[in-house]
């Protein structure tokens, strides 16, 4: 029987003779046929075949040094011609295990790439089966495997990334790797500046690592951390590669440490630290806001005006020296932020607290018209007194020396300070205003100056009023020095208080009264000067138990040129000339007073 065609490979045949079919050639018939067909069988050869391989097709994460194992169908003869190898393009030559063998290894003679995709092929027709049944002898196909080499751990971020500025000198360093791996301390050193820092690490094995400094970096300084190759091991078992190929290095630029700064301050008042005075009323301090501020490298504040939370402004210098200027009228807390920089590029922000105590309202007639602050003071005292509250100062400069603008006189609030240029402005402890000439107020509608309870007057000179210099009634505690009065109309009109007054001089030429005391208690000191014109009794003095004097002249032609009565205590004196072309001195039960004339 030849068959038409080639039987199919590695298939099993059958063979049957049909009895029926077959007729022997004798004569003698019956019997004439097979008594029963004939069957028989057998299988033809299979071309060899792999039937695995070592690395299975798609592995990933295989050793560097790893050998390949191809196993056939059956033994077969190869050589190195039979098979190809090849790691990202490039061919990779190997050794071969003996043939014929139903299976090979090849063992490259060098590592194999990593992190490569790597390609095996098995040519078909460089593989020839063993047997002798041939055909088929080779195999029918190619077989073609790949598999991806082991990766080496590495370093993929870091937070901080290398070269960042103006790190948090609290910050932790989070190193993360490519896959998990195993490290201790030893595995990274931390330096800033040269200088070893110590540091606790994170659980390990970890894809992520946090080193956590154990004292704060040093501000302004430059820190390298590096993760030392041969210490940082991978976890898989698909070893070599299982160390970095290289350490890793990462810089950072640690931030400065700028400090939280805090100044008293007064309303409406400049505060200069560190600058050169402005010349405006100011309250001043030495020092810098650099002072407190922390970093290994040179600081410097980014110059500039910037807003308060309230409202008011900073002037803040490059070497941290700054002039604050409140919001006009308030009091309480006021802050504003400055930043630093390190010669690293570093950067870090602070703020500045300013607590204002106190309210001074500030006067000058030739300003242009302002806000009562001392950078822009009020042009006239009448918007001062609109402006002010109880307890405030209100502090008039010379000006022109002349009482334009402040021809209206002024009613003052209970608690408050009127003080004039002549005396320096003292707040507490602090010297605001040295002090120069004194400016001058006057009224053409009324008194100079209105006293609520409890004022202190100094460092001015009352002009023309058409009422009296200075009137108060029930006001409580009257503080007043280095004050001259010169009026047409009457000097004083003070009654129900007790006065400590010290007066340069008074004069006056008119009103009722020139001095009139009722009920005053304290000591008054009314210096020198020339009362006269009144229409009534010139110096009167009525109850009170205070002790007053002055040193002026005295005259009167309408009335008595001394009146005084009912004086429970004290003394009164008189140094300076007393005449009368009209009634004279009347003194009256002035129980316990003593009373003197010495002119």
């Amino acid at each position: 029987l030849a068959p038409a065609a080639n039987l199919p490979e590695g298939a099993s045949c059958t063979a049957t003779v049909v009895a029926a079919q077959i007729h022997d050639t004798d004569s003698a018939d019956p019997p004439d046929t097979m008594a029963a067909n004939e069957v028989f069988s057998f299988s033809t050869d299979a071309a060899p075949a792999v039937t695995s391989t070592s690395p299975i097709n798609g592995t990933n994460g295989v050793a560097i040094d790893s050998t390949l194992t191809i196993t056939f169908s059956e033994s077969v003869n190869a050589t190195t011609s039979s098979f190809t190898l090849s790691c990202g393009g490039t061919g990779q030559s190997f050794t071969l295990s003996a043939s014929p063998a139903s299976v090979y290894t090849l063992t490259p003679t060098a590592s194999l790439p990593a992190n490569t995709l790597c390609t095996a092929t098995v040519l078909a027709a460089q593989i020839h089966d063993s047997d002798s049944a041939d055909p088929p002898d080779t195999m029918a196909a190619d077989e073609v495997f790949s598999f991806s080499t082991d990766a080496a751990p590495t370093v993929t971020s870091t937070s901080p990334i290398t070269s960042t500025t103006s790190v948090t000198f609290t910050s932790n360093i989070v190193v993360n790797f490519s896959e998990s791996v195993s490290a201790t301390t030893s595995s990274f050193t931390l330096s800033c500046d040269g200088s070893s820092q110590s540091f606790t690490l994170s659980v390990s094995p970890a894809t992520s690592f946090t080193l956590n400094p154990t004292s704060d970096l040093a501000p302004g300084s430059i820190c390298t951390v590096t993760v030392l190759a041969a210490q940082v091991h991978d976890s898989d078992s698909a070893d070599p590669p299982d160390t970095m190929a290289a350490n890793y290095i990462l810089s950072f630029a640690v931030a400065p440490n700028a400090v939280n700064d805090s100044h008293s301050g007064v309303g409406n008042t400049l505060l200069e630290v560190g600058v050169t005075p402005s010349g405006a009323p100011a309250l001043k301090r030495t020092g810098s806001l650099l002072d407190n501020d922390i970093s290994a490298s040179a600081l410097a504040v980014t110059a500039g005006t910037v807003a308060s939370t309230q409202g008011g402004s900073a002037t803040i210098n490059a070497d941290g020296s700054f002039s604050y200027l409140p919001p006009a009228g308030y009091t309480g807390a006021d802050s504003f932020s400055y930043t630093v920089t390190d010669a690293n590029g570093s950067t870090d922000t602070a703020s500045v607290t300013i607590t204002l105590a106190s309210m001074v309202w500030y006067v000058n007639n030739t300003a242009s018209s302002g806000d009562g602050r001392s950078s822009s003071p009020f042009s006239t005292l009448a918007a001062a007194q609109t402006a002010s509250a109880i307890n405030d100062y209100i502090y008039v400069d010379r000006g022109d020396g002349t009482s334009s603008g402040q021809n209206a006189g002024i009613t003052l609030k209970n608690g408050q300070q009127l003080l004039g240029e002549n005396v320096a402005l003292i707040i507490g402890a602090d010297t605001l205003n040295p002090g120069s000439s004194a400016p001058t107020i006057g009224n053409s509608g009324g008194a100079g100056i209105t006293l609520a309870q409890n004022n202190t007057v100094r460092g001015l000179n009352i002009g023309s009023t058409t009422g009296a210099a200075i009137s108060g009634s029930s006001f409580g505690t009257l503080a007043l020095d280095t004050v001259a009065l010169s009026t047409g109309n009457a000097a004083l009109s003070l009654s129900s208080g007790t006065a400590n007054a010290t007066f340069s001089a008074v004069t006056s030429s008119g009103g009722t009264n020139n001095v009139s005391l009722t009920s005053v208690d304290g000591t008054l000191n009314l210096g020198s000067g020339a009362l006269s014109g009144a229409s009534g009794n010139a110096f009167a003095v009525s109850g009170g138990a205070g002790t007053i004097s002055y040193a002026g002249t005295i005259s009167n032609s309408a009335a008595d040129v001394v009146n005084i009565q009912n004086k429970t205590g004290g003394t009164v004196a008189f140094s300076g000339a007393v005449s009368s072309t009209s009634t004279g001195v009347t003194l009256l039960n002035n129980t316990g007073a003593t009373i003197t004339f010495s002119g």
